[in-house]
């Protein structure tokens, strides 16, 4: 298997643009643990690179630079001229005029390219850096190491076809990336940091194994738990590793990405009814290495807290509970959102919009949107619209908002989160409450599974995303109420 893998990774890597193994490259070496600044020599937005010096470059806690060049140059087109690729990318490197950095701030050099290359290829290269920086490391990722190492790299089916998907196990980034595919604010949106509470947050990560962050939907706890875990790392060196769903070939993925060497942090997102083995996962995490320290982070919603504690009951973890949050601080972020794009103060309209979020921050970010890109106040007024104008623009929702019967199957979904196939006893309540038989035939069910609201991972039907869940209930239950719920509660 794992000469099948490395087979697959190598023609896989062989095979890619230049832009997609740049992005590979600065994704893989993110998980390894180096800082990522930005990248001179991509082009923002669009799948191709552009000239810039270096391609990629990270900063270390001291300030020093480690710059990094990536190439898809083929050695067997011709030797001379990948040779003297790798020759100019570290003259560039050292380019101060270019690069506006100082030669000697630059602690480290990556050169990594999909062809191989020979010892004293290598040696060369590392006098020449040493000509310019006698501190300055080469470090080399050739295509011999990178297919040994993208083996236990948990987003490389991102970037190569064929390579088995590690179900459920993100890096950071590709998390955070994967976010902007969904339909609720993605990840990489505003951020204003409560002090004491992260502070708290530390504290408890650094004497505990295990943290959990619990509360109502939109409150922030994905984002604050990305936060916390980059601190942590960044203070006490651990790789992140992001888990979003438990599939069946959970553990044995996880097993493939821990090496010995590293420290590892999981962000367990979400936590619902799936993680019921949770427990056996953590105590197999135990037994794995003496030598490999484990660090957890958990975010579940609120009904799923006593669910929580039933399966880690033999574990001991700290918690925080995220509730709403002050009008200081809604105030406090609307105005840094406002200040970021630009936009004057109208202390009228940041009282409606403190007023209308109700102390949580998704809320905000919808209300936001139409006024930085539109300049447009008039939803501020009425919760229901704001999410009507925040969903309205995707394409993906307009079938389904247009045909109530994929409306009302999709609200089914929402209110159960996951739903599992041979689950009967769910699945004859939902016949039962709801008038409806899930079946593998239903063309409905499938137009919903091809939409990717609904997803389907081993025998189970997922509904994820908790912002467009509060609207879909409110479509289904009381604008047009489906299953005549409020005709039920009047009868009450």
């Amino acid at each position: 298997m794992f000469d099948l893998l490395k087979s697959l990774i190598e023609t896989g890597l062989k095979s890619i643009n230049e832009s997609t193994f740049q992005n590979l490259s600065f994704d893989f070496l993110n998980f390894k643990g180096y800082n990522f600044i930005r990248a001179p020599g991509a082009v923002i937005g669009k799948n191709k690179t552009s000239r810039g010096t270096p391609d990629g470059f990270f900063q270390k806690d001291n300030g020093e630079f480690i710059f990094c060049e990536a190439t898809t140059k083929n050695r067997d087109n011709n030797v001379n001229k990948f040779i003297e690729k790798l020759n100019d990318d570290i003259k560039h490197c050292f380019n101060e005029d270019q690069s506006k950095i100082s030669n000697s701030d630059i602690s480290e050099i990556i050169l990594i390219f999909n062809s191989e290359i020979l010892p004293n290829e290598i040696k060369d290269l590392e006098t020449l850096v040493s000509e310019f920086n006698s501190e300055t490391k080469l470090t080399i990722f050739g295509i011999q190491r990178l297919s040994v190492e993208l083996q236990y790299f948990p987003n490389l089916a991102s970037y190569i076809p064929n390579v088995p998907n590690m179900k459920g196990i993100y890096s950071l980034d590709s998390f955070i990336q994967n976010s902007k595919n969904g339909i609720r604010p993605d990840l990489k949106n505003y951020f204003y940091r409560d002090d004491d509470l992260f502070k708290d947050a530390i504290e408890k990560l650094s004497n505990n194994d295990y943290l959990l962050l619990y509360g109502i939907q939109g409150v922030g706890k994905t984002r604050l738990s990305i936060e916390i875990a980059r601190e942590f790392s960044r203070i006490y060196n651990y790789r992140i590793v992001v888990i979003k769903r438990y599939s069946s070939g959970l553990i044995e993925n996880i097993r493939k990405i821990i090496n010995k060497s590293d420290n590892f942090l999981f962000i367990i997102d979400d936590y619902t009814d799936d993680f019921s083995n949770l427990s056996y996962f953590l105590e197999d995490l135990d037994n794995m290495h003496d030598e490999n320290k484990f660090k957890f982070i958990f975010s579940l919603r609120n009904q799923f807290l006593n669910m929580f504690y039933q399966n880690l009951r033999n574990f001991t973890c700290e918690s925080i509970e995220l509730g709403n949050y002050s009008d200081l601080f809604m105030r406090n972020l609307i105005e840094d959102i406002l200040k970021q794009e630009g936009l004057r103060f109208n202390q009228i309209l940041i009282d409606q919009l403190v007023q209308v979020s109700k102390g949580n921050p998704a809320l905000c970010l919808m209300a936001i949107k139409p006024i930085i890109e539109k300049r447009d106040v008039s939803y501020i007024k009425n919760p229901r619209l704001i999410y009507k104008n925040y969903f309205k623009d995707y394409d993906k929702l307009r079938d389904i908002f247009s045909d109530k019967n994929l409306l009302r199957i999709l609200s089914i979904f929402s209110f159960f989160d996951v739903i599992g196939k041979d689950n009967s006893a769910i699945i004859n309540l939902i016949n039962e409450l709801f008038d409806y038989q899930i079946t593998e035939e239903d063309n409905d069910l499938k137009k919903l599974l091809e939409s990717n609201l609904i997803f389907e991972l081993d025998n189970k039907y997922y509904f994820e995303d908790s912002i467009l869940s509060t609207y879909i209930s409110y479509l289904a239950f009381v604008e047009n109420d489906f299953f005549n719920f409020l005709k039920k509660l009047l009868r009450l």
